[in-house]
């Protein structure tokens, strides 16, 4: 685990050290054990290291005239297989000069054969160029500023800026975005002058030269894999096994963030197998959230499934409980605005600090997660969408009565699913003007599935399949528009991200699947985990998100995904004799949206003197008038949407309070 930063001189000028100290300086609040700074002139790089993979206390700081040099924040999970494959004479010890060699040995391609998380810059002095890549899902942080003169760049963006090689100057799209729900950009940061390198690309930057590419994207294949259903179990189990695997090994204690639900048990399980190999008589660390106060978001029972499953041969496992219903997003909004270099926009990012903090002091220096299985393996509801387009009604009530049956919620359930995967298939034929088979589905929608005809009217309006891509991605409700300052509303960076919300119309669970697979809030989330991972010195690693799994994922038959109203088909047959047959073949999953909603009460009059108080520049995004109503409605009626809206203007205030403090 790292941090990087760097400036290359692409006018022929000599790169500042004082500004790459200054970029240091302002990434200082990342975690280290060591430091190192380098220059020769043209170019100026820099890292701070956190010893957290083998052979990281051992990578060597550069020195001198040197014709390659690295900075890199990297965990390579192939490395016995690079190094046989390039043949190397020698095998690195630390990964960043595992990277560095292989570069040297094979040139840019070498990107598309690492395995793990990475983000690093190569300066190759002759060419007088720096070669960057990203990992395939945006684990690792990479931000940039570039003009004519000179190109910087650094793990988090703000150093850029602390260094006078940016303005600062704020970005009202990211910010129209965070207003929208819809941060979906791969690209943008809050500042204007800086973006982000995307996931799965390389950069090579030079006098004159700038050239961006991809050198992986998820896909779909031809052809669906075969085997039997055992097989394929069999292969998915492997995958995910191994992912864990190479997720274990670390210098620490290892420590899982559990939930009780399907991905962090199976990944806690297989974590507690992968280091009972590794470091015998090691235990895993489980880190969970609990809501005594409000049973409808608790998980204790299923948690404690976990912890009593196994025998012997696993590790141990040793528990750490947070009262997440006696703390709330309010309660850490300040570290969390101040570690995010923006309004905050996900609630829950409390428990991550907290859980974090926690395995901290116990001194766990990784962490796994589960994070996002769900999109990773899929839920295959887009079954329902496939067969309303073949017009299969008998099929599609089927699927639909089995798949919410098993959900243990049937009518609201069932309305949901005909809203977010049936009644977008209307506005689909309208616009390849199907009129005989859009008036044949709205037809069948009313009488044999029982969707009114106002319904039926709402989903032929413009914009009609934005609430399936919702569903698709994980999207929440968007702020209510009321709330947002008409001036705003009105502004060309507010309606050219408005705008730009995607609509695409995935029609068969492949496409749903990819979708999701392409989705900007993964790089998201996983800048967000970086950053507190980073302040709390605990780099956190994602199993779900190993291109291998991904790859195999992808190429899965329909079956697989969604079988007789069971989603995830794949991996509850493949964690047989892995996870307890409860959790195995679980329904539901607690809602945290109950604790949430009830959790801002406590602080209302904080937040009402938030608004009140804010810096004037708040009222050019919001309407002050307009959040005091809601926040009346809210302490009267409590509810998650509208919680959303007002933890976020919350954070707002204190990120521009933040702002003016700097």
């Amino acid at each position: 685990m790292g941090t990087i930063f760097g400036i290359l001189q692409r006018d022929g000028g000599d790169a500042d050290r004082a500004r790459l100290e200054a970029m240091g300086a302002a990434l200082a609040a990342r975690k280290a054990d060591r430091a190192w700074l380098w220059s020769n002139g043209v170019c100026a790089l820099g890292a701070r290291l956190l010893h957290r993979s083998p052979g990281a206390d051992r990578e060597t700081a550069p020195d001198g005239a040197l014709d390659h040099v690295i900075a890199c924040d990297a965990r390579i999970d192939n490395r016995q297989e690079l190094i046989a494959k390039f043949a190397l004479e020698a095998a690195p010890e630390s990964d960043s000069a595992l990277i560095l060699a292989l570069y040297k040995a094979a040139g840019p391609e070498i990107v598309k054969h690492l395995e793990g998380a990475f983000a690093f810059a190569i300066f190759d002095a002759r060419a007088q160029t720096l070669f960057c890549a990203r990992d395939h899902f945006g684990e690792k942080p990479f931000s940039y500023a570039l003009d004519d003169k000179r190109f910087a760049f650094a793990s988090e963006g703000h150093a850029i800026v602390a260094a006078n090689l940016a303005t600062g100057r704020v970005n009202d799209e990211r910010l129209a975005d965070f207003l929208l729900h819809n941060p979906d950009s791969l690209t943008a940061t809050i500042y204007e002058e800086i973006v982000r390198l995307p996931p799965a690309h390389t950069l090579v930057i030079g006098p004159g030269t700038c050239e961006i590419a991809p050198y992986w994207q998820p896909a779909i294949p031809a052809e669906p894999i075969g085997g039997s259903d055992d097989e394929i179990a069999a292969r998915f189990r492997g995958l995910l096994a191994q992912a864990v695997a190479c997720r274990v090994t670390a210098t620490t204690p290892v420590g899982c963030f559990l939930s009780g639900g399907l991905d962090s048990s199976a990944v806690t399980m297989l974590a507690r197998a992968a280091l009972a190999s590794e470091r015998p008589g090691d235990a895993v660390l489980s880190y969970s959230a609990i809501f005594p106060d409000v049973p409808a978001s608790d998980e204790r029972q299923w948690i404690e499934l976990v912890e009593q499953a196994g025998d012997a041969s696993l590790s141990p496992l040793r528990r750490h409980w947070l009262r997440a219903d006696q703390v709330g997003p309010i309660d850490f909004a300040k570290d969390l605005v101040s570690c995010l270099d923006e309004p905050v926009l996900t609630p829950n990012l409390f428990k991550t600090w907290a859980l974090g903090a926690a395995a901290r002091q116990d001194g766990v220096g990784v962490m796994l997660t589960g994070h996002d299985g769900d999109t990773v393996v899929s839920h295959g509801f887009a079954w329902l969408t496939e067969l309303t387009l073949a017009e299969d009604w008998d099929k599609l009530d089927l699927e639909l009565t089995r798949i919410c049956e098993l959900l243990d919620s049937y009518d609201w359930v069932r309305a949901a699913f005909l809203r977010d995967y049936v009644l977008p298939v209307l506005p689909y034929l309208r616009d390849r003007f199907a009129w005989l088979r859009m008036a044949r589905l709205a037809r069948v929608l009313r009488r044999r599935f029982g969707v009114s005809r106002k319904d039926i009217a709402k989903a032929l309006v413009p914009g009609g399949t934005l609430r399936l891509r919702r569903a698709l991605l994980g999207r929440g409700k968007t702020a209510g528009l009321a709330e947002i300052a008409p001036g705003f509303r009105a502004s060309p960076a507010f309606r050219r991200r408005q705008a730009a919300i995607h609509k695409d119309f995935p029609t068969s669970v492949a496409a749903a699947h990819l979708l999701g697979m392409q989705s900007p809030l993964i790089a998201e989330t996983f800048d967000l985990f970086d950053r507190i991972g980073s302040r709390l010195g605990v780099e956190m690693r994602h199993p779900f998100f190993d291109r291998r799994l991904v790859e195999f994922c992808l190429s899965l038959p329909r079956d697989q995904k969604v079988r007789d109203g069971w989603t995830r088909f794949v991996m509850r047959r493949a964690l047989g004799g892995i996870l307890p047959e409860a959790i195995r073949w679980r329904r539901d999953k607690s809602n945290l949206g109950h604790n949430f909603a009830r959790s801002l009460l406590k602080d209302s009059d904080a937040i009402r003197g938030a608004f009140r108080s804010a810096p004037d520049e708040f009222s050019k995004y919001w309407d002050r008038a307009a959040l005091e109503d809601l926040l009346r409605r809210y302490v009267s009626d409590p509810g998650a949407s509208d919680a959303m809206t007002l933890h976020l203007a919350y954070t707002h205030t204190l990120w521009l309070r933040q702002r003016s403090d700097t």
